[in-house]
């Protein structure tokens, strides 16, 4: 290695062994000076335990535990101690490094008993951050009742304690963690952790706040954990690191194991041919802190581990990410968190990044999976971010082509996923969320001309709770808005166990509370088939399988066919299929919309209709409210006990409010609806008909809509506009709104 660290003159790598000592100093500036052959590393660091080479070790560590510190003679105590054998001393009988139990031990037999010991002096590093103090104890409390022992520390002059436990009349294990100095709640610096200065530890024990019954304690230590993340400055210069290998099964692990760059960065880097297996893995980070700043980084390989980011397994506290292309297979077992890109993290901001991602999990459990980011929860934006590939697994949990799980506001500009998912479970505890875009969201997030072509097939053997599927996301609610978003992907549910159904949308499962959609649509086909036994009715839309509340859907469309086997069915609530929604309950409105796709629908005592399945008002004083919309596609079921129509079906007595709303009563094959009217197909294609209606719509000498009116954003021959805004519906108020 050449230079000497700084801003002006840089450590400059030139081999894998330069790498390696990267961890010699965590504070420098580097720059690769050429390609790096990383290949050695495979066979660095045997471990005679597990039988294995190591390989490289990662730079910048999260929680290193230093060896821990047992009493080397009593500080000072108070109060009633009892000691066994009686010609003992009280550190002498629980300093073992295995407990003795009763065979030897001190007992506290009055209240405020306390007893504190010296013990070697620690040495972490001056660099060391994230510093913990934990008092480890070995008790039990002799007789059945309430009482209280507490870790106790000796600092700056004055004893503290944290936490209590009330312990068992059986040995057992308890840790008192003290995050920070008690003198002042600031963080440990580590000259008080190692015995220098104010405010530094001086000793260590326990304390007995209720000693009825007495409380027997037989083992005492101290121990302290840090973090030396790496905060620095690497600049790649575009050069390539090929074939790093990290084989640590029980670790965090990543080329930097924790980054805290604060200004500085980690840029221009290729990585190929990585091999890791880990606990968790983040291939360029496992845990970036401090607002840490990565740009143009390209990354290929394998990795394995349960807890994963193809970049970066954890963001904590800020990142910005730019200009990087990653390809990564990762396999794990459940329960697991895989992102494509970042595992989890908060108040992310990353821009212009591609994913290609190969992500399979087996043995079951719950999981957090996403072609980009697997889980958030904080302030996020990704602009121009797009994911390709697979995702496969045998679990739970939520599934998104982009992003698994998210809460608190986040922002999605131009992003796109074209990930296919595959879930195949056995006996699963929870349900299942899986969506061609977004798993499970809520609170505010964004969608901006995002879409989602992956297919998505679940298949439910067993006992099962459930299924969610949705073309762009499974589960939205509280006040989510999407505008200029699309879903192209087919989805499929497949039950051949016991299994509470499944809700399916074309762009969205099941969407409730305030979510706003806008000029949106979908294209795919949607297949659900039952071949065991259903606990709940399933309720299937060619764009929403179910939503309500306040929910407002304008300029949007869905042209997918739905094939729903749902077999026998005699529960209370009825099942529910629709080519634009399957249930569409309270408070909602409906403007501008329509529904292109066939229906085939094989069950006994469901709600089926070409535009909305049930238009359910059964909450006093709300009703829903559908202007200028309409259905085409044919409406054909099979089955006892089932209400059809061409248009809207209607549970509950609330008003309906239905204005310029049509179905072609040809191409369906059903002559009446609970709302809508019903044309023919040649009344479906002439303009009088929707201009009568209140739409202002227009024509051109060439029709390439197919004779039906189109949204005039999609570029097509008609244009209809909302002439007024429709009347007040409970509290919600209803603006003009036009299509260009």
């Amino acid at each position: 290695m050449t230079g000497s660290g700084t801003l002006l003159d840089p450590y400059v790598i030139w081999d894998v062994v330069d790498l390696q000592n990267m961890a010699l100093d965590l504070t420098a500036y580097y720059e690769l000076g050429q390609n790096i052959d990383a290949g050695a590393t495979t066979g660095w660091n045997w471990d005679a335990g597990l039988g294995i080479f190591k390989g490289f070790d990662p730079i910048g560590k999260r929680d290193v535990a230093e060896p821990i510190q047992r009493p080397t003679g009593t500080h000072s105590s108070a109060g009633a101690w009892t000691i066994f054998p009686a010609d003992g001393i009280l550190w002498d009988k629980v300093n073992e490094a295995v407990p003795d139990e009763d065979a030897g031990y001190i007992q506290g037999t009055v209240d405020n008993t306390w007893a504190l010991f010296n013990f070697p002096n620690f040495a972490i590093p001056a660099n060391a951050t994230e510093i913990v103090v934990r008092v480890y104890m070995r008790a039990k409390k002799i007789a059945a009742g309430t009482c209280y022992i507490r870790g106790y520390l000796r600092v700056g002059g004055s004893n503290y304690s944290i936490a209590t436990w009330n312990p068992d009349v059986n040995y057992s294990d308890r840790a008192h963690a003290f995050a920070s100095n008690p003198v002042d709640w600031s963080d440990w610096t580590p000259d008080q952790v190692n015995g220098i200065g104010p405010n530094h530890i001086e000793a260590f024990g326990v304390l007995i706040s209720d000693a009825t019954p007495n409380i027997r304690v037989t083992q005492v230590y101290i121990s302290v954990s840090y973090s030396l993340p790496f905060s620095g400055n690497l600049d790649g210069k575009g050069y390539t690191i090929d074939a790093l290998y990290i084989n640590r099964p029980t670790d965090e692990v990543g080329l930097f194991g924790m980054s805290d760059l604060g200004a500085n960065e980690i840029k221009n880097l290729k990585m190929t041919n990585v091999n890791m297996t880990a606990d968790a893995i983040g291939t360029l980070i496992y845990f970036a802190q401090n607002a840490v700043n990565v740009s143009g980084i390209d990354i290929q390989g394998q990795l394995n581990a349960d807890d994963c980011g193809g970049l970066v397994a954890n963001v904590y506290d800020g990142g910005e990410f730019s200009n990087c292309n990653i390809n990564v297979a990762i396999l794990a077992s459940t329960p697991a968190y895989l992102g494509g890109f970042i595992g989890r993290g908060e108040d992310i901001n990353a821009h212009d990044i591609n994913v290609i991602i190969s992500a399979h999990t087996t043995g079951g459990g719950d999981n957090t999976v996403g072609g980009f980011i697997a889980a958030t929860w904080s302030t996020c934006r990704f602009t121009r971010c797009s994911t390709q590939g697979s995702i496969y697994s045998e679990g739970w949990g939520q599934y998104g082509g982009f992003i698994g799980f998210s809460s608190d506001p986040l922002v999605f500009d131009h992003c796109d996923s074209a990930v296919s998912i595959t879930i195949v479970t056995n006996n699963a505890t929870d349900s299942i969320s899986a969506g061609g875009f977004a798993g499970f969201s809520s609170d505010d997030e964004q969608y901006n001309d995002c879409y989602a072509t992956g297919d998505i097939s679940v298949t439910m053997n067993g006992n099962c709770t459930g299924a969610g599927v949705g073309g762009f996301i499974s589960f939205s609610s509280s006040a989510e808005q999407f505008t200029r978003c699309h879903a192209s992907g087919n989805i499929t549910i497949i039950n051949n166990g016991t299994c509470n159904s499944g809700d399916m949308g074309g762009f969205v499962s099941f969407s409730c509370d305030e979510e706003t959609y806008s000029r949106c649509y979908a294209t795919g086909n949607i297949t659900f088939t039952n071949n065991g036994t259903i606990t709940n009715p399933p309720d299937i839309g060619g764009f929403a399988g179910y939503f309500c509340w306040e929910e407002t859907y304008d300029q949007c469309y869905s042209t997918g066919n739905i094939i729903a086997n749902i077999g026998t069915w005699a529960g209370l609530w009825h099942w529910n299929v629709g080519g634009f929604a399957g249930v569409s309950y309270d408070e909602t409105i409906v403007t501008n919309c329509y529904s292109l796709g066939d229906l085939t629908v094989v069950g006994d005592n469901g709600s089926v209709a070409g535009f909305v399945g049930c238009a359910d008002l059964g909450a006093p004083l709300i009703r829903g409210y559908f202007q200028n919309c309409y259905s085409k596609g044919k409406v054909a079921v099979t089955g006892a006990g089932n209400q059809v129509g061409g248009c809207i079906m209607i549970e509950g007595v609330n008003p309906l409010s239905v204005t310029g709303v049509f179905w072609d009563a040809e191409t369906s094959g059903q002559a009446t609806s609970d709302a809508g009217i019903g044309k023919t197909t040649s009344q479906m294609h002439t303009l009088d008909t929707f201009a009568s209606a209140g739409w202002d719509i227009e024509s051109s000498l060439i029709d390439k809509a197919g004779g039906y009116p189109y949204l005039a954003w999609q570029s097509v021959w008609y244009i209809f506009v909302v002439a007024a805004p429709p009347p007040p519906i409970s509290v919600m108020t209803l603006p003009a709104t036009e299509i260009r």
